[in-house]
C-alpha cells in the first residue's frame, strides 16, 4: 500500500513512518527467508548432485563389467591382438 509513497521525493509524513518501518521490516524478514530457502535448496541440490555422481560412477563400472569383451575368452583375445 505505501509502495506509491516510496517513488516520490517527498520526505514521508510523520504518520507515515511507523507504517513504512513496519512494512520495511516485514520486506526484510521476507527477503531473509527467502535466502535461507535459497541455501536450504542449493543445499539438497549439491546433495543430489553428489548422488547422480556416484550413481554415474557405478553404473560406468557396471557397464564396464558387463561389456561383451568380457566374455570373450583370454585366448582368443590373444590370438586378435
Amino acid at each position: 500500500p505505501f509502495l506509491g509513497n516510496l517513488s516520490v521525493n517527498d520526505p514521508p509524513l510523520d504518520t507515515m513512518l511507523g507504517p513504512l518501518k513496519s512494512s520495511a521490516h516485514h520486506v526484510t524478514a521476507a527477503l531473509d527467508e527467502t535466502l535461507a530457502e535459497i541455501r536450504r535448496v542449493n543445499n539438497v541440490l549439491n546433495i543430489l548432485e553428489n548422488k547422480r555422481r556416484q550413481l554415474e560412477e557405478f553404473g560406468s563400472e557396471y557397464k564396464t563389467a558387463l561389456a561383451p569383451i568380457r566374455r570373450v575368452p583370454p585366448e582368443i583375445i590373444m590370438e586378435i591382438f
